[in-house]
C-alpha cells in the first residue's frame, strides 16, 4: 500500500509536467502548421501576381511588330519628304499629312503600350496588399512589382518593349513578412516579449519553359 501511495504521489508531482509537455507540443504544432499555411499562402499569392505580369508581357510584346512596322514607315515617309522639298514640291503637302498620320498612330500604340505596363503594376500592387491581409502580418516587406521591361529604341514615339538583361533576377518579387504577436507560443512563455517572431519569406518571378514560353515560377526564397 505505501508503495502504491508513493507511485500516486510521484505521478501527481509529474502531472503538471506533462500537462505542460501536452500545452508544448500543441502548441508547437499549431505553430508549424501557422507557418505552413502562411509560406503557402504567400507563394501562391505571388504565382498569381507574375501569371498576371506573363499576360501582360506577352500582350506587350504582341504590339512590337505592330511598332516596328509604323517605326519603318516614318523613316521611309522622312526621307521621302527630304527628297520631295529639293526634287518634287507639290508631293510635299501629302507627304507631310501621311507623316502626321503616321506619328499619330504611333502615339496611340504607345498609350496603349503604356496602359499595359501600367495596369500591371496596378494590379500587383493591388494583390500584394491583399496578401498583407491574408498573412494577418504586422510587417510585410517586398519589392515594389513591375514588369521589367524597356524601350528600345528609348527615343521612338511607339517603340518595341523587351525584357531587361537578366530579366529573371530583376522581375522577381520577393517577400518578407513575420509577425511579432504569436499566439501559439503564449503557452511556452511567461513574458510576451520573449515570443520568437513568426516570420518567413517567399520569392516568384518569370522565365522561359522549354516551349519557349513565358510562365511563373518560385523563386530560390520559396523552394
Amino acid at each position: 500500500m505505501k508503495q502504491r501511495g508513493f507511485i500516486m504521489l510521484g505521478l501527481i508531482g509529474f502531472l503538471p509536467v506533462l500537462v505542460t509537455l501536452l500545452i508544448s507540443i500543441s502548441a508547437l504544432g499549431l505553430y508549424l502548421k501557422t507557418r505552413s499555411s502562411t509560406h503557402y499562402k504567400c507563394r501562391k499569392e505571388l504565382l498569381s501576381i507574375q501569371k498576371e505580369m506573363v499576360q501582360s508581357l506577352n500582350q506587350l510584346q504582341a504590339l512590337n511588330p505592330k511598332a516596328t512596322g509604323l517605326r519603318a514607315q516614318e523613316k521611309i515617309l522622312k526621307a521621302s519628304l527630304a527628297v520631295a522639298v529639293v526634287s518634287n514640291p507639290p508631293a510635299v503637302p501629302g507627304l507631310r499629312a501621311q507623316l502626321a498620320a503616321n506619328q499619330a498612330q504611333q502615339s496611340s500604340l504607345h498609350l496603349k503600350q503604356l496602359a499595359i505596363i501600367g495596369s500591371a503594376t496596378v494590379k500587383s500592387k493591388h494583390s500584394l496588399t491583399n496578401l498583407r491581409s491574408d498573412l494577418h502580418a504586422q510587417n510585410i516587406y517586398s519589392d515594389i512589382p513591375r514588369l521589367a521591361v524597356e524601350p528600345i529604341p528609348p527615343s521612338a514615339i511607339a517603340p518595341d518593349y523587351v525584357p531587361v538583361r537578366q530579366f529573371e533576377f530583376r522581375q522577381a518579387i520577393s517577400v518578407e513578412w513575420q509577425n511579432d504577436k504569436n499566439k501559439y507560443l503564449k503557452p511556452l512563455f511567461e513574458n510576451e516579449r520573449n515570443l520568437p517572431t513568426l516570420k518567413g519569406q517567399c520569392s516568384a518571378t518569370i522565365s522561359k519553359n522549354a516551349r519557349n514560353q513565358w510562365t511563373e515560377k518560385l523563386g530560390m526564397a520559396s523552394l
